[in-house]
Parts: structure tokens; sequence; C-alpha cells
């Protein structure tokens, strides 16, 4: 286990959105500093995933609460606990997923990289639930989403030892993983509760 130094939660955040943006902006430096820090999963999911899946949840409970009439507490915090377990619960069933398929994903690395790749890929779609949660006119943001790809595959390109195909192919099914299990998620959970 390693010594991690306890840091503020503004800090955290700040770090949390220097790692969004250059995710978006400069993707392959940015993987580079990824391969080279070597966290593991619980490291990623405290310092990025589930600050910024508490955040989109924080953002979609203010939402209904303030956005339907009389204020419904118990309808705001029922969303809420949907967003929640839905993208943390997808992520986690990514990473199951991906790790299961170690044939396909041996050459990524070890369970703590493929959980890097998953959560650290998942950042823009995070980001993109965030803003529509907090301004719901923006819900054409979501076709943004679609660039995590792009990000998914400049990770893939350094990637040594597997071929242009398998390389497509892994950022296929990473992309996929990452957006539809979530999904997925929250329409069994959305038919279960009942709203």
């Amino acid at each position: 286990m390693s010594k991690q130094k306890t840091i503020s939660t503004a800090q955290l955040y700040r770090n949390l959105m220097h790692r969004v943006k250059n995710l978006v902006l400069q993707p392959r430096s940015e993987w580079t500093m990824v391969r080279s820090e070597r966290k593991n999963l619980n490291e990623v999911l405290s310092e990025f995933s589930l600050p910024l899946i508490s955040l989109v949840t924080l953002a979609t409970f203010l939402n209904i609460l303030v956005n339907h009439q009389g204020f419904n507490f118990e309808l705001a915090l029922k969303h809420a606990a949907l967003i929640f377990t839905s993208l943390f619960g997808g992520l986690y069933l990514a990473w199951l997923a991906l790790k299961s398929v170690s044939g396909l994903t041996g050459v990524l690395g070890d369970k703590n990289r493929i959980f890097e790749i998953a959560a650290y890929a998942s950042g823009l779609w995070y980001l993109i639930l965030l803003l529509t949660a907090i301004v719901p006119e923006l819900a054409m943001l979501n076709f943004l989403a679609l660039y995590s790809f792009w990000i998914l595959w400049t990770y893939m390109e350094g990637v040594a030892g597997i071929s242009r195909e398998q390389k497509g192919l892994l950022t296929l099914l990473i992309g996929f993983s990452i957006h539809l299990l979530p999904l997925l998620v929250r329409q069994i959970l959305f038919n279960l509760i009942h709203f």
C-alpha cells in the first residue's frame, strides 16, 4: 500500500478538473502522465471517479429539488441515488467485464491499469452529465461523449505489441462498456424504483 499525503478537498477537485481538462484537450500527454503514476484502483476511485460521480449526484439532487413543483425531497433523493448507483455500478461492471476478457485486455496490464483506463476515459462523460444536470437545456452535449472514444484511442496508440485492428477493437470494447453499462444499470433501477 502506498503512502498518500493528505490533500484538501479544494486541492482534490482542482487536481480532478485539471486531469479531466488535460484528458480532453491533450490526451496523449495526459495518458503518458497516467502511465507514469501507477495508481491503484482505490487511489483512482478516491481521487477521480468518486468525487466526480458525487458532483454529478449532487447536481442531479439539486436539479430535481429545485425544478420540480413543491421541492419534492423524496423524488430528488431517488434520482440522486439512481444516478450515483448507475454511474458507480456501471463503472464497476465495465471494469469487471474488461477484466474478464483478459485474453484481449491482457496487453493493457493488470487490474489496476484496466480500471485506470475505464475510470479516466469516463471522466468526460461524467463532466457532461454534471453540466446537463446543472443546466438541463444543454442535453445536446451528450453527443460530445463520443469524444471519449478518441480519448481511449490516444491511450491505445501508446500500447505496444498489438495491431492497429486490436487497438481499434479494444477502444470500442472499453468505450461501449463505460457508456452502455451505466445506462443499463440506470434503466434497470429506474424500472425497479417506480418513480
